[in-house]
Parts: C-alpha cells; structure tokens; sequence
C-alpha cells in the first residue's frame, strides 16, 4: 500500500535526521 511506503520513508527521513541526511531533505 503507497500510504505504507510513505510511513516508512518519513520513519527512514526521521531517523537520518538523527544522524545527519534526512534534515538535509
């Protein structure tokens, strides 16, 4: 389902945001 795989994307941005990449987004 789309709206299962853009929950993950955000949890994926989220956690890069921990680190580093996902805030760059």
């Amino acid at each position: 389902d789309i709206w299962d795989v853009w929950g993950v994307l955000r949890f994926l941005r989220f956690l890069g945001c921990l680190g580093v990449l996902g805030c760059l987004g």
